[in-house]
Protein backbone atom coordinates (compact mmCIF):
# COMPACT_ATOMS: atom_id res chain seq x y z
CA UNK A 1 0.00 0.00 0.00
CA UNK A 2 2.96 2.59 0.44
CA UNK A 3 4.36 1.89 -3.09
CA UNK A 4 0.58 2.77 -4.31
CA UNK A 5 0.14 6.08 -2.26
CA UNK A 6 3.28 7.16 -3.09
CA UNK A 7 3.12 7.16 -7.06
CA UNK A 8 -0.36 7.79 -7.27
CA UNK A 9 -2.21 11.20 -7.07
CA UNK A 10 -5.81 10.69 -5.72
CA UNK A 11 -8.09 13.23 -8.21
CA UNK A 12 -11.02 12.41 -5.62
CA UNK A 13 -12.10 10.72 -2.86
CA UNK A 14 -15.56 10.54 -1.59
CA UNK A 15 -17.92 8.09 -0.12
CA UNK A 16 -19.28 6.25 -2.75
CA UNK A 17 -16.01 6.76 -5.49
CA UNK A 18 -12.53 7.31 -5.33
CA UNK A 19 -10.62 8.09 -8.44
CA UNK A 20 -6.94 8.26 -8.64
CA UNK A 21 -4.23 8.66 -11.37
CA UNK A 22 -0.46 7.19 -11.49
CA UNK A 23 1.93 9.77 -11.96
CA UNK A 24 5.20 8.14 -11.87
CA UNK A 25 7.31 7.09 -14.81
CA UNK A 26 9.42 3.76 -15.29
CA UNK A 27 8.77 0.48 -14.55
CA UNK A 28 7.06 -0.27 -11.64
CA UNK A 29 8.05 -3.75 -10.12
CA UNK A 30 8.42 -5.43 -6.35
CA UNK A 31 5.64 -3.62 -4.12
CA UNK A 32 3.41 -2.85 -7.48
CA UNK A 33 3.35 -6.57 -8.58
CA UNK A 34 -0.38 -6.20 -7.15
CA UNK A 35 -1.31 -9.64 -4.62
CA UNK A 36 -4.38 -11.05 -5.75
CA UNK A 37 -7.01 -9.52 -4.15
CA UNK A 38 -10.93 -8.83 -3.98
CA UNK A 39 -13.29 -5.35 -3.14
CA UNK A 40 -16.79 -4.63 -2.94
CA UNK A 41 -16.91 -1.89 -5.50
CA UNK A 42 -16.61 -2.09 -9.22
CA UNK A 43 -13.13 -1.28 -10.67
CA UNK A 44 -12.63 0.60 -13.62
CA UNK A 45 -8.86 1.43 -15.25
CA UNK A 46 -8.01 3.52 -17.87
CA UNK A 47 -4.81 1.98 -19.24
CA UNK A 48 -3.00 5.48 -20.82
CA UNK A 49 -1.22 4.86 -24.20
CA UNK A 50 1.99 4.79 -22.10
CA UNK A 51 1.12 1.92 -19.63
CA UNK A 52 1.40 -1.63 -19.72
CA UNK A 53 0.56 -4.63 -17.72
CA UNK A 54 0.11 -8.00 -16.99
CA UNK A 55 -3.78 -8.37 -15.41
CA UNK A 56 -4.76 -11.83 -13.95
CA UNK A 57 -8.37 -12.76 -12.71
CA UNK A 58 -10.63 -15.10 -12.01
CA UNK A 59 -13.86 -15.60 -14.40
CA UNK A 60 -17.24 -16.17 -12.96
CA UNK A 61 -16.99 -19.96 -13.88
CA UNK A 62 -13.57 -20.16 -11.38
CA UNK A 63 -11.20 -20.02 -14.40
CA UNK A 64 -7.96 -18.46 -13.95
CA UNK A 65 -7.06 -15.77 -16.99
CA UNK A 66 -4.49 -13.71 -17.85
CA UNK A 67 -3.80 -11.25 -20.12
CA UNK A 68 -0.64 -8.74 -21.29
CA UNK A 69 -2.23 -5.63 -22.26
CA UNK A 70 -1.00 -2.22 -23.64
CA UNK A 71 -2.83 1.21 -23.43
CA UNK A 72 -4.50 2.52 -24.45
CA UNK A 73 -6.90 0.10 -22.92
CA UNK A 74 -9.57 -0.65 -20.95
CA UNK A 75 -10.30 -2.98 -17.98
CA UNK A 76 -13.51 -3.41 -16.54
CA UNK A 77 -13.16 -5.28 -12.73
CA UNK A 78 -16.94 -6.49 -11.43
CA UNK A 79 -17.14 -6.07 -7.83
CA UNK A 80 -16.05 -9.10 -5.54
CA UNK A 81 -14.25 -10.20 -8.53
CA UNK A 82 -10.52 -11.77 -7.96
CA UNK A 83 -7.63 -10.18 -9.32
CA UNK A 84 -4.08 -8.27 -9.88
CA UNK A 85 -2.43 -6.03 -11.60
CA UNK A 86 1.07 -6.50 -12.69
CA UNK A 87 2.39 -3.15 -14.41
CA UNK A 88 5.32 -2.57 -16.15
CA UNK A 89 4.65 0.93 -16.92
CA UNK A 90 1.49 2.98 -15.14
CA UNK A 91 2.52 6.60 -15.78
CA UNK A 92 -0.88 8.54 -16.66
CA UNK A 93 -3.60 5.14 -15.89
CA UNK A 94 -6.26 6.53 -13.95
CA UNK A 95 -8.71 4.10 -11.51
CA UNK A 96 -11.96 4.62 -10.83
CA UNK A 97 -13.48 2.22 -7.50
CA UNK A 98 -17.16 2.68 -7.93
CA UNK A 99 -19.62 1.73 -4.67
CA UNK A 100 -22.99 -0.02 -5.80
CA UNK A 101 -24.82 2.97 -4.89
CA UNK A 102 -23.71 4.50 -7.83
CA UNK A 103 -25.70 2.00 -9.70
CA UNK A 104 -28.90 0.95 -10.81
CA UNK A 105 -30.83 -2.19 -9.99
CA UNK A 106 -30.59 -2.83 -13.70
CA UNK A 107 -27.12 -2.85 -13.65
CA UNK A 108 -26.19 -4.55 -10.32
CA UNK A 109 -28.53 -7.59 -10.18
CA UNK A 110 -28.73 -8.21 -13.60
CA UNK A 111 -24.86 -7.73 -14.22
CA UNK A 112 -25.35 -6.33 -17.50
CA UNK A 113 -22.02 -4.53 -16.96
CA UNK A 114 -19.16 -7.39 -17.29
CA UNK A 115 -15.73 -8.23 -17.02
CA UNK A 116 -13.28 -6.98 -19.55
CA UNK A 117 -9.94 -6.96 -19.53
CA UNK A 118 -7.88 -4.82 -22.30
CA UNK A 119 -10.84 -3.56 -24.61
CA UNK A 120 -9.92 -0.52 -26.76
CA UNK A 121 -12.35 2.15 -25.97
CA UNK A 122 -11.68 5.49 -27.40
CA UNK A 123 -15.02 7.12 -24.96
CA UNK A 124 -13.76 5.95 -21.77
CA UNK A 125 -9.43 7.37 -22.89
CA UNK A 126 -11.18 10.78 -23.94
CA UNK A 127 -13.43 10.81 -20.68
CA UNK A 128 -10.15 10.46 -18.76
CA UNK A 129 -8.55 12.63 -20.46
CA UNK A 130 -11.02 15.22 -19.92
CA UNK A 131 -10.82 14.50 -16.29
CA UNK A 132 -7.51 14.82 -15.97
CA UNK A 133 -7.25 18.51 -17.92
CA UNK A 134 -9.94 20.04 -16.07
CA UNK A 135 -7.70 19.34 -13.07
CA UNK A 136 -4.71 20.93 -14.36
CA UNK A 137 -6.89 23.40 -15.70
CA UNK A 138 -7.98 24.63 -12.23
CA UNK A 139 -10.88 22.58 -11.49
CA UNK A 140 -11.06 20.43 -8.95
CA UNK A 141 -13.20 17.43 -9.04
CA UNK A 142 -16.70 18.29 -7.16
CA UNK A 143 -18.67 15.12 -5.63
CA UNK A 144 -21.10 15.70 -8.28
CA UNK A 145 -18.95 16.42 -11.21
CA UNK A 146 -16.96 12.99 -10.21
CA UNK A 147 -20.55 10.96 -9.68
CA UNK A 148 -21.74 12.48 -12.81
CA UNK A 149 -18.38 11.23 -14.39
CA UNK A 150 -19.13 7.82 -13.51
CA UNK A 151 -22.47 8.03 -14.21
CA UNK A 152 -21.70 8.66 -18.28
CA UNK A 153 -19.37 6.17 -17.87
CA UNK A 154 -21.67 3.09 -16.26
CA UNK A 155 -23.94 4.44 -18.79
CA UNK A 156 -21.72 3.97 -21.59
CA UNK A 157 -20.44 0.88 -20.13
CA UNK A 158 -23.69 -0.60 -20.22
CA UNK A 159 -25.06 0.76 -23.52
CA UNK A 160 -21.84 -1.25 -25.32
CA UNK A 161 -22.46 -4.83 -23.18
CA UNK A 162 -26.21 -4.69 -23.67
CA UNK A 163 -27.21 -2.71 -26.75
CA UNK A 164 -30.52 -3.82 -26.94
CA UNK A 165 -31.58 -3.74 -23.47
CA UNK A 166 -30.46 0.41 -23.53
CA UNK A 167 -33.63 2.28 -22.98
CA UNK A 168 -34.67 6.18 -22.93
CA UNK A 169 -35.37 7.83 -19.96
CA UNK A 170 -39.24 10.06 -20.40
CA UNK A 171 -38.05 12.86 -16.99
CA UNK A 172 -37.37 12.65 -13.92
CA UNK A 173 -39.80 12.08 -10.92
CA UNK A 174 -40.16 14.80 -9.06
CA UNK A 175 -37.80 17.29 -10.92
CA UNK A 176 -39.74 20.42 -9.30
CA UNK A 177 -38.19 19.65 -5.71
CA UNK A 178 -34.63 18.20 -7.19
CA UNK A 179 -34.39 21.59 -8.91
CA UNK A 180 -35.64 23.46 -5.52
CA UNK A 181 -33.20 21.87 -3.58
CA UNK A 182 -30.24 22.78 -5.81
CA UNK A 183 -30.96 26.13 -5.72
CA UNK A 184 -31.55 26.20 -1.72
CA UNK A 185 -28.08 24.55 -1.61
CA UNK A 186 -25.82 26.15 -3.84
CA UNK A 187 -23.38 26.58 -1.37
CA UNK A 188 -23.50 22.89 -0.03
CA UNK A 189 -21.37 20.06 -1.44
CA UNK A 190 -23.62 18.47 -3.76
CA UNK A 191 -24.26 15.34 -5.03
CA UNK A 192 -26.01 12.63 -7.51
CA UNK A 193 -26.69 9.65 -4.31
CA UNK A 194 -28.15 13.15 -2.12
CA UNK A 195 -30.18 14.27 -5.27
CA UNK A 196 -31.31 10.65 -6.09
CA UNK A 197 -32.83 10.07 -2.77
CA UNK A 198 -35.26 13.45 -3.23
CA UNK A 199 -36.13 12.07 -6.67
CA UNK A 200 -36.83 8.55 -5.08
CA UNK A 201 -34.42 6.98 -7.71
CA UNK A 202 -31.53 5.17 -7.97
CA UNK A 203 -28.40 7.62 -8.58
CA UNK A 204 -27.83 5.92 -12.47
CA UNK A 205 -31.86 6.39 -13.19
CA UNK A 206 -31.87 9.44 -11.83
CA UNK A 207 -28.72 11.22 -14.04
CA UNK A 208 -30.21 9.76 -16.99
CA UNK A 209 -33.85 11.02 -16.43
CA UNK A 210 -32.20 14.43 -15.27
CA UNK A 211 -30.95 15.18 -18.74
CA UNK A 212 -34.22 13.72 -20.07
CA UNK A 213 -35.69 16.37 -18.72
CA UNK A 214 -33.89 19.60 -18.33
CA UNK A 215 -31.33 18.89 -21.82
CA UNK A 216 -27.92 18.94 -19.31
CA UNK A 217 -26.62 16.85 -16.81
CA UNK A 218 -27.05 17.53 -13.28
CA UNK A 219 -23.60 18.35 -12.87
CA UNK A 220 -24.18 21.07 -16.02
CA UNK A 221 -27.39 22.41 -14.21
CA UNK A 222 -25.87 22.96 -10.64
CA UNK A 223 -22.68 24.55 -12.62
CA UNK A 224 -25.06 26.83 -14.64
CA UNK A 225 -27.30 27.32 -11.69
CA UNK A 226 -24.09 28.34 -9.66
CA UNK A 227 -22.97 30.75 -12.35
CA UNK A 228 -25.98 32.85 -12.60
CA UNK A 229 -26.24 33.56 -8.54
CA UNK A 230 -22.04 34.90 -8.99
CA UNK A 231 -23.05 37.45 -11.99
CA UNK A 232 -26.07 38.64 -9.43
CA UNK A 233 -24.05 38.59 -6.40
CA UNK A 234 -20.75 40.37 -8.47
CA UNK A 235 -23.29 43.34 -9.67
CA UNK A 236 -24.86 43.35 -6.22
CA UNK A 237 -20.92 44.73 -5.43
CA UNK A 238 -21.83 43.67 -1.41
CA UNK A 239 -19.06 40.60 -1.29
CA UNK A 240 -15.47 39.98 -2.44
CA UNK A 241 -15.08 38.16 -5.47
CA UNK A 242 -13.46 35.21 -2.93
CA UNK A 243 -16.80 35.45 -0.69
CA UNK A 244 -19.34 35.28 -3.93
CA UNK A 245 -17.08 31.99 -4.57
CA UNK A 246 -17.74 30.71 -1.58
CA UNK A 247 -21.48 31.37 -1.71
CA UNK A 248 -21.89 29.61 -4.76
CA UNK A 249 -20.23 26.56 -3.73
CA UNK A 250 -16.94 27.13 -5.31
CA UNK A 251 -14.23 25.65 -4.07
CA UNK A 252 -11.49 28.34 -4.92
CA UNK A 253 -11.50 31.62 -5.82
CA UNK A 254 -9.82 30.50 -8.86
CA UNK A 255 -12.06 27.54 -9.52
CA UNK A 256 -14.59 30.10 -10.12
CA UNK A 257 -12.57 32.43 -12.02
CA UNK A 258 -11.80 28.87 -14.74
CA UNK A 259 -15.61 28.28 -14.64
CA UNK A 260 -16.59 31.83 -15.11
CA UNK A 261 -14.57 32.45 -17.89
CA UNK A 262 -15.31 29.30 -19.82
CA UNK A 263 -19.11 30.12 -19.47
CA UNK A 264 -19.57 33.84 -19.57
CA UNK A 265 -16.24 34.82 -21.73
CA UNK A 266 -14.34 37.07 -19.22
CA UNK A 267 -13.05 36.75 -15.57
CA UNK A 268 -15.32 37.90 -12.68
CA UNK A 269 -13.77 40.98 -11.67
CA UNK A 270 -13.88 42.24 -15.39
CA UNK A 271 -18.06 41.57 -15.83
CA UNK A 272 -17.89 43.14 -12.14
CA UNK A 273 -16.28 46.04 -13.11
CA UNK A 274 -18.71 46.21 -16.52
CA UNK A 275 -22.01 45.47 -14.01
CA UNK A 276 -21.43 47.99 -11.40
Amino acid sequence: MGAEVRASNPLYEGPHLRVSEFVEKGHLGGAWEWAAHTHQTMQITIVSRHSSLQANWVNDCGSKRRKRISGPAVCVTPAFQRHSMEWDEAHGSIIMLISPDLLGGELRSNSIIQESYGGCDPFLEHLGNLSTRGRDAGMPFSRIYAESTAVILLEHLGRHAAPSRAREYSGCGRLGQVIDYINANLAAELSIVELARIAQASPFHFARGFKASTGVTPHQYVLERRIETAKSLLAAGHLSIADVSYACGFATQAHLTTVFRRLVGVTPKAYRMCAV
